[in-house]
């Protein structure tokens, strides 16, 4: 008799062990292996105020997950049915159920970048993130931006803002990442200000954009930038006039159509460098780092002119005459 329940014992026993490595075995399937080893990636949102049940359902939708059950006992398990974060992710079935529920928790969103190329326009600007499928247009228009940073005029956007490639996640407000342009430029142009500002022509951070824009518009060579700022704050100390092409295209506005004619360069605008002495009254660009760095520590030299070889590169000269045989080779042969 004893024989017999002791047999009876150790078969039971024995079952069940092998009922907890088949749990087990089956626990670890469940959460550890993958769906599809070969799947490819896709994106998955979640919204705000979606549960732990809503999650589970798409995933298991979206063919994710082996079992909606089965992960949402084990996010339960884990204690973190109430840590899932909203947002869109890359996940994929080859990524076990253990790993999708960590990268759900830990907010590791997808990041989208966009990037301001030195030289574009603040109305360039404002469409590149109007046009982008991921960021939400919060503001109306310009003037609302221009309410919310402090400025009286819509016009005193240009150039405010730094060129440079930004992350966001989706869902991205536009202000958000506009603040984060204009303070960027301010921080960098008052800091640039401050260290090199007292040996300057100029006399605020402020005309140090308006300068730096036109040299920004007037070459894409970096290694010209320091050069041209050498020419244009020379004709500045001597009171001659920048005449500078890209300040009067800027003031034709929509009306410029890729051509620019003598008969612009006569109209008298706020912009016509032609026609008024000094700087415009706005820069007409948004100016990178090195177009400010430019400004504030120029080539020191006499030149006066230059003109483009129409490579991107330019011939640059100390007088008059030199500039018009210049003119002449490089420019009226082309013609």
């Amino acid at each position: 008799m004893k024989q017999k329940f002791f047999s009876a014992f150790v078969f039971s026993l024995f079952a069940l062990l092998l009922s907890v490595i088949a749990l087990y075995g089956g626990y670890r399937y469940l959460v550890f292996t993958a769906l599809d080893e070969e799947a490819l990636g896709l994106k998955f949102s979640i919204a705000k105020g979606d549960n732990l049940k809503q999650i589970t359902h798409q995933l298991s939708k979206k063919q994710l997950i082996r079992s909606a059950l089965g992960f949402e006992i084990y996010a339960r398990l884990r204690g973190l049915e109430n840590q899932l974060q909203s947002g869109e992710y890359s996940l994929t079935a080859a990524m076990s159920s253990d790993q999708i529920l960590m990268r759900l928790v830990s907010g590791e969103v997808i990041r989208y970048k966009i990037t301001v190329p030195e030289g574009k326009r603040f109305a360039d600007f404002w469409q590149q993130l109007r046009q982008h499928p991921k960021i939400i247009s919060a503001l109306a228009n310009p003037a609302a931006l221009a309410q919310e940073l402090g400025l009286s005029e819509v016009s005193q956007l240009e150039g405010q803002f730094l060129p440079e490639t930004f992350s966001f996640i989706a869902g991205t407000q536009d202000r958000q990442i506009f603040t984060q342009s204009y303070q960027l430029m301010q921080r960098y142009v008052n800091k640039q200000w401050q260290q090199f500002g007292q040996q300057s022509l100029l006399d605020s951070p402020q005309e140090v954009l308006i300068l730096a824009s036109i040299i920004e518009k007037e070459t894409g060579l970096r290694a010209e930038q320091p050069r041209i700022a050498g020419v244009f704050l020379n004709r500045l100390q001597r009171g001659m006039r920048l005449q500078t092409d890209p300040t009067v295209i800027y003031g034709l506005g929509d009306e410029y159509q890729g051509d620019i004619k003598y008969e612009h360069l006569r109209r008298d605008t706020p912009y016509n460098t032609y026609t008024r002495f000094g700087l415009p009254p706005t820069p007409i660009a948004l100016p990178g780092r090195h177009a400010i760095d430019a400004v504030l520590q120029p080539q020191q030299h006499q030149e006066l002119y230059f003109v483009s070889r129409g490579d991107g590169s330019h011939v640059f000269s100390k007088s008059y005459e030199q500039h018009q045989q210049a003119v002449n080779e490089y420019q009226l042969k082309r013609k």
